[in-house]
């Protein structure tokens, strides 16, 4: 039941989500607040649906109308430094978030976008990753 509600959700968001498509500002700023947390929480079958909603809400003009979403994902990423399934799940995020750049001619400035998104979203990750690194090269990965 709760995989059929995920999907139902994600299905009702690409339908609605967007402007004047029948989802009020009030609501859309409740769901933007709760998805990403409820997203980390949730077992993996429901965070697939989870983050096809996130990669939907976070279209074209996600960094004028979402511009805490950038700054949540790092705060995430920076927080999950020992927890390797918390960090995969903030990079899982970022993946859907990001997706946007992988199809060319969306609108925008996308060098001005994919800058942006690297200032806030980069030294995180390298934390991330150098800290993967050296548990690799520790041998306790």
């Amino acid at each position: 039941i709760r995989q059929a509600g995920s999907i139902y959700f994600k299905n009702y968001l690409k339908r609605r989500w967007g402007p004047d498509r029948g989802i009020p500002d009030n609501e859309k700023e409740v769901i933007k607040e709760s998805l990403l947390p409820l997203t980390l929480r949730v077992p993996r079958l429901l965070r697939a649906q989870f983050l096809g909603a996130l990669q939907e809400m976070a279209g074209p003009e996600f960094l004028s109308d979402w511009p805490q979403l950038l700054s949540e994902l790092s705060r995430l990423l920076a927080l999950a430094q020992d927890d390797v399934l918390l960090q995969a799940v903030a990079m899982d995020a970022a993946h859907a978030v990001f997706s946007r750049y992988r199809v060319s001619g969306k609108g925008g400035d996308p060098v001005r976008e994919a800058r942006s998104c690297a200032e806030a979203f980069g030294p995180a990750h390298l934390q991330v990753w150098k800290a993967a690194c050296e548990r690799a090269l520790s041998g306790t990965f």
